[in-house]
């Protein structure tokens, strides 16, 4: 049987391979019938599923009124697309993809292919009133020649937000930055170039970054050029110093002042100043008095700890200027706040060398302004009568057992401080910038004080206003060179007033809701005269007594919250309201204490706390009962969200160029367990990313359930990224949060 079955089984593998060979023919014959027919017809089908997949910018797909996210599909140029909105009143689109936030809502975006009009896509787009959380710049800190240029960009976050931001600098006689940001460096020293946002965060407050920029001389261009042979010199030579001072220091306690131009901010807040103890020939230890710095900043503070021990701060700010080693890396990003503790540690190091060498003993331990004058002059001679100094002496020793003193200019040189130039020294010409020195030879102190010369400038002003009430009666008003702003108690009822310049008329003034206000711009000035010396007057008029009863009213709401979360308060502080009475006086309540005297009721009432039962539009009823028993009403409304709308459902971590990094689910079950207080000890990263995470370029955005962005605050605490939930609140004064501890790997 086995035998037959072999048999039978080789018959049919012979077949099969006499079979293959003319079937396979037979495939390929029928295949390239199939290619020919079909050459030249296009596969209509095909054409018509095409769908193009469009990708935002914006990967949230969120932007602000006024941002923008651009549009584009992988492979095609925006120029071969054609863009269209599907609501141009919430959002705009542009020939190039360029997305624009005009109000908030929903559009759609429609994408199309000029070239196959059937192949398109579409993206949805929302636009909301968002608010910049953090503005992150290309660079935090610049080192750059006399004459170069470097440019400055800002990204602000959340990606979408609108955010124009203007540019400042400190030094402009250093460093000079326009309004895009363009650097310059113009001479030998140093600047901070501030960044400041021009909307407001959800704190109600601006946002602003910094970068420390540091000015070097130029390097020579090298020349190629042929030294003569000299005879060999054997004469014995002094070896170069290898420090800036030579000398042995002093123990003892002594007091640097940073030089001229060295830390954060100097020109507006003068140096850092520094207390260095002295102990057998080294830094026992340092104190900081003063510390210029900005909030964001204060590692630089750190600088500190690197001297201890040490004789001179040579290899500290050898590793500054080299931008490597230890001491750099604890205050990288803030270099400037660290130059100006060096400089002034510097400065304590030669006083103490100076005493070694000469034995003077320096009675001044240091001083700084109290009264700063103006940076701006003017007139022929210099001025410095405004000028006060606290001047803090050693041991006490003026006489009167007083550490500190306050020094007015005319009293310095008793202290051994000379002003150079001096008071009543003649001034250079109209725009020339300069520097006045205060310096102490004794004690190795300078501190500077930049001025610019500018023109005199004469001023004139109005001398009365003529108040004409409407029984014909008239009214003078005397005006002084000290105020523009005037109460009138009314004798009767205003209809004009008047301003005047001695006989001469100048303007009649406009009635607005706080009183009359005269606009003096662009009246011309008297001969003799450059500009008024207030170009706006006020005179707020005292209503007649009018006790009659109110007939009318009407409310403003603007400075009132449009929504509240569940659990919170109704807060009517801010309503105004104007009414007017049975004899035709207006009367202005400004807020709701000022209401609620004068017999103004709410419904539901002030301090009213939201529940479950009113999510949705609740009224707000106001109401006054007028004289006969009827009652005056007015209503408006307050959005009620409902708490769980402010529970994150995710939080998205990205880098400084707004590239997702990592996505962590929120589970709403645990936020509500833990409190609205959530701690992730380990999230793993991609290792990458840690020198990003180091230099505090992590940047975050959260979404509740229903992908709407919320409002968050964040930043690094205690080696963790802290975020706090800004419409959640876990108690009166603390948000929800999340801390969340990186793992790179």
């Amino acid at each position: 049987m086995s035998r037959i079955l072999k048999t039978h089984t080789k018959q049919r593998m012979g077949k099969i391979k006499v079979m293959f060979p003319k079937a396979l023919a037979a495939c390929v014959c029928v295949a390239m019938v199939l290619v020919l027919g079909n050459m030249g017809k296009p596969d209509v089908n095909a054409a018509a599923k095409s769908k193009l997949k469009v990708k935002s910018s914006v990967k949230s797909k969120v932007i602000d009124v006024k941002g923008v996210t651009k549009l584009s599909v992988k492979g095609i140029k925006a120029g071969k697309l054609k863009f269209k909105s599907s609501s141009k009143k919430i959002a705009k689109v542009s020939k190039s993809g360029v997305v624009k936030g005009v109000k908030p809502g929903k559009a759609t975006i429609t994408v199309v292919s000029k070239k196959n009009k059937k192949s398109k896509g579409k993206i949805k787009i929302k636009v909301k009133n968002l608010k910049p959380s953090a503005l992150t710049l290309n660079h935090d800190k610049l080192s750059l020649q006399e004459g170069a240029k470097e440019t400055l960009t800002a990204k602000a976050s959340p990606a979408g937000v609108y955010c124009p931001v203007s540019f400042s600098s400190s030094s402009p006689q250093n460093v000079t930055v326009s309004g895009k940001g363009a650097v310059s460096a113009l001479k030998v020293g140093s600047a901070v170039i501030t960044v400041k946002s021009k909307e407001k965060n959800a704190s109600g407050k601006f946002i602003t970054k910094t970068v420390a920029v540091d000015v070097t001389a130029k390097e020579a261009a090298k020349k190629p050029s042929v030294t003569p042979k000299k005879p060999a010199d054997n004469s014995k030579k002094p070896n170069p110093s290898t420090s800036e001072d030579e000398g042995k220091l002093a123990d003892g306690t002594w007091y640097g002042v940073a030089e001229d131009g060295k830390g954060y901010n100097f020109d507006q807040e003068g140096p850092n100043i520094v207390k260095v103890e002295i102990s057998n020939g080294k830094i026992a230890d340092t104190d900081i008095v003063k510390a210029v710095v900005d909030s964001g900043y204060t590692k630089g503070n750190d600088i500190l700890k690197f001297v201890k021990g040490l004789k001179s701060t040579d290899d500290v700010e050898k590793q500054l200027n080299d931008y490597k080693g230890s001491a750099y890396d604890a205050v990288a990003g803030a270099s400037m706040t660290a130059r100006g503790h060096l400089s002034a540690v510097k400065n304590a190091l030669k006083r103490s060398k100076k005493y070694d060498k000469d034995k003077i003993e320096q009675k001044v331990n240091y001083y700084d302004f109290k009264v700063r004058p103006a940076g701006n002059v003017s007139g022929e001679t210099l001025d410095l009568s405004k000028a006060v100094f606290n001047v803090y002496l050693k041991d006490g020793k003026d006489g009167k057992g007083n550490k500190k003193v306050e020094v007015p200019y005319d009293k310095l040189g008793e202290y051994g401080i000379k002003a150079t130039p001096a008071h009543g020294s003649k001034l250079p010409e109209v725009g020339t910038n300069f520097t006045v020195n205060f310096r102490s030879e004794e004690s190795l102190i300078n501190i500077p004080l930049r001025l610019q010369v500018q023109k005199a400038y004469k001023y004139c002003y109005a001398t009365h206003v003529i108040v004409t009430y409407e029984n014909g009666e008239t009214q003078k008003i005397d005006l002084t060179e000290q105020d523009f702003s005037y109460t009138l108690k009314a004798k009767a009822e205003v209809t004009k007033m008047e301003i005047y310049r001695g006989e001469t008329f100048l303007k009649e003034a406009v009635k607005q809701s706080y009183g009359w206000v005269f606009e003096l711009k662009g009246i011309k000035t008297p001969d003799g005269f450059d500009l008024w010396g207030f170009e706006q007057y006020n005179i707020k008029v005292e209503p007649l007594q009018d006790d009659s009863p109110i007939t009318s009213f009407d409310i403003n709401t603007g400075n009132l919250p449009k929504s509240c979360g569940v659990g919170e308060k109704l807060n009517l502080s801010g309503l105004k309201i104007k009414a007017t009475t049975q004899k035709g006086t207006n009367k202005e309540f400004k807020n709701w204490e000022e209401c609620a005297n004068a017999g103004f009721k709410a419904e539901p009432g002030n301090g009213y706390e939201f529940t479950n039962a009113d999510v949705g539009k609740k009224t707000i009823t106001i109401s006054y009962k007028a004289e006969g028993g009827e009652e005056l009403k007015k209503t408006f409304e307050i959005e009620v969200i409902s708490k769980d709308d402010f529970i994150p459902a995710r939080i998205d971590i990205y880098d400084d160029e707004y590239n997702l990094i990592k996505q962590i689910t929120v589970s709403e079950e645990e936020f509500k367990n833990k409190g609205g207080r959530l701690v992730y000890p380990s999230v793993e990263i991609d290792k990458k990313y840690e020198q990003l995470w180091k230099d505090g370029k992590f940047t975050a955005g959260a979404f509740n359930k229903k992908d709407a962005q919320l409002q968050i605050k964040y930043g690094k605490k205690s080696g963790m990224f802290q975020i706090d939930f800004l419409g959640y609140k876990i108690d009166e004064e603390a948000n929800a949060y999340a801390m969340i501890k990186f793992k790179f790997v």
